[in-house]
């Protein structure tokens, strides 16, 4: 067997259940020519004849792997799962769960690459009628679903970026870059470089990147500069969340009104975090928004952080389309919360296995953050996540669907609590979390206010109060989309924020545009609207 081979193979043996990408393939098996080339295409400094040798280099390191990877799928030891863009193609062993594969020995030593047996379900009947489903299915015990770095701590842009590009096999959503404005005044080219090399490894591996940056700490040129390079570029999977207070855009209400007119020019979204009301950063996935609970987060920022330069957010997530689920069984408010603890069983069963086998799965992480290690995943929750329940409100009420979700909320925390007790009093004090939060695919979870409402009208005021009631109950997870279009009068929109961040118990919304075409019309003809 070929040495290229048996590294492939060790790869997998490390995580048999994984889709790996060529990329990540060829990073594994050659990781200092990898290195090598992407440090040229990097370099905002490289000539037009080095990145030109380097992209020939880098294509010809693909096509050697791919005849070793097309050698192991003939042989029936892989099987390729799906392509991505720019020729990207995924690979995951060729095994069945509890079987096992013996090859040839390594470095004298035989490798046994084994799939272990995942187990049984409470939820598998649901999973079988597209009621519950796991976030990133194939992925879905042995990678996080979202996970923060924290840059005060890493200090430098190159390492922050190679924490990323190597944390990338690890998580399966989403990852959230907390106090990213260490790094504004780094050179708009460089910086370029980077996000622009992202956005594409974003594109090829399905993941989305949340740089969250405190305004009230920034140098306000040198935060407008980088925005304008950000939003000319027009990333699709990278984000910025700024965060802020009303006294922020009280301070320098002509900073807000700078940033809104290059966003709103280039289509690109804004986000906003109220950090008045939540101190944890958030990161804005396929799943939905994930974020810290807030007395862990108070906690870990006293006595932790500065230590870790990453932490574990999210390990496994299910989603439950909640209109499915009463379309089939009707609704019954005790057949429903037994439903609702299998799913937390469920979640527990994957959890025990993320914990037992942190070491093996995210052996970088551990590696990386030695000797605090255990605090890696001291704040990790698991979610469980319902969408598809704006129906609720229409058939029963919003008292019923409040008082609903709150009886889940309780329900799970008591499993949860219980699950733990019974751990520590058999000497094996696990962690188990469950948040229980809102799912962002869907216009009833998303409530969007549209343009021909006028932000004062009662309609408008019923619609954010819903919203602050069910954001207190699903962990801050509900965000209200501001979708406008047309001529934009920024210092209108800046008044808004004020308005918005000071009245209501929103931690997070968003402002989606449709290209700006001038200033000076009045903001409530240009509230809402679809794209």
């Amino acid at each position: 067997m070929n040495p290229s081979e048996q590294r492939i193979l060790l790869l997998y043996k490390k995580d048999p259940s994984a889709v790996f990408s060529t990329t990540e393939i060829v990073r594994s098996v050659d990781p200092e020519t990898y290195e090598s080339i992407e440090s040229i295409l990097k370099d905002a400094h490289s000539t037009k004849e080095s990145i030109k040798k380097a992209k020939r280099d880098k294509a010809k390191l693909h096509r050697k792997l791919l005849y070793y990877l097309t050698k192991l799928v003939k042989e029936g030891v892989l099987k390729l799962v799906k392509e991505g863009s720019k020729g990207e193609k995924f690979f995951t062993l060729s095994l069945e769960e509890g079987e096992e594969l013996v090859v040839e020995k390594y470095k004298k030593r035989q490798i046994t690459i084994s799939k272990p047996r995942t187990p049984a379900m409470p939820t598998e009947g649901y999973e079988n009628l597209g009621i519950v489903s796991k976030v990133e299915e194939p992925t879905w015990i042995d990678r996080l679903n979202c996970l923060f770095c924290e840059c005060k701590v890493i200090n430098n842009v190159e390492k922050l970026f190679g924490i990323i590009n190597n944390s990338f096999n690890l998580v399966n959503d989403c990852i959230g870059i907390n106090n990213f404005e260490v790094f504004i005044d780094t050179s708009a080219d460089e910086l370029s470089s980077y996000l622009n090399k992202l956005d594409d490894d974003c594109r090829d591996f399905g993941k989305r990147i949340s740089f969250n940056i405190d305004v009230d700490d920034v140098d306000e040129d040198k935060l407008v500069s980088f925005v304008k390079s950000f939003a000319s570029n027009k990333y699709v999977n990278l984000n910025i969340i700024f965060e802020m207070g009303p006294k922020s855009i009280r301070a320098d209400s002509s900073l807000f009104e700078t940033i809104i007119s290059i966003l709103s020019q280039n289509g690109v979204a804004l986000f906003i975090k109220n950090k008045s009301l939540a101190k944890s950063p958030y990161c804005f996935g396929k799943g939905g928004l994930y974020c810290f609970n807030g007395a862990e987060w108070k906690d870990y920022s006293k006595n932790v952080q500065g230590k870790v330069s990453s932490l574990s957010c999210g390990q496994s997530s299910l989603s439950v389309d909640v209109k499915k689920y009463y379309d089939r069984y009707g609704f019954s408010g005790d057949s429903f919360e037994r439903f609702v603890i299998n799913c937390a069983e469920s979640l527990l069963s994957a959890n025990s296995i993320h914990r037992r086998k942190a070491a093996e799965f995210f052996d970088y992480l551990v590696n990386l953050n030695e000797p605090y290690t255990q605090q890696v995943f001291m704040l990790s929750r698991n979610y469980l996540r319902f969408w598809n329940y704006g129906f609720l409100t229409e058939k029963f009420g919003v008292d019923f669907t409040i008082d609903l979700l709150r009886k889940v909320e309780e329900k799970v925390s008591a499993f949860t609590f219980s699950e733990e007790t019974i751990y520590k009093s058999c000497g094996m004090p696990t962690r188990f979390k469950v948040a229980v939060t809102s799912s962002i695919n869907s216009e009833s979870e998303n409530q969007i206010v549209r343009q021909d409402e006028n932000l004062q009208s009662t309609k408008v005021k019923k619609k954010l109060n819903i919203c602050e009631r069910k954001s207190d109950v699903l962990e801050g997870s509900v965000m209200v989309e501001f979708v406008r279009h047309g001529i934009l009068d920024t210092q209108e929109i800046a008044r808004e924020w004020i308005l918005l961040l000071s009245s209501y118990k929103l931690p997070f919304f968003v402002y989606r545009f449709k290209k700006a075409e001038g200033v000076n019309l009045r903001l409530d003809a240009f509230l809402g609207g679809k794209k």
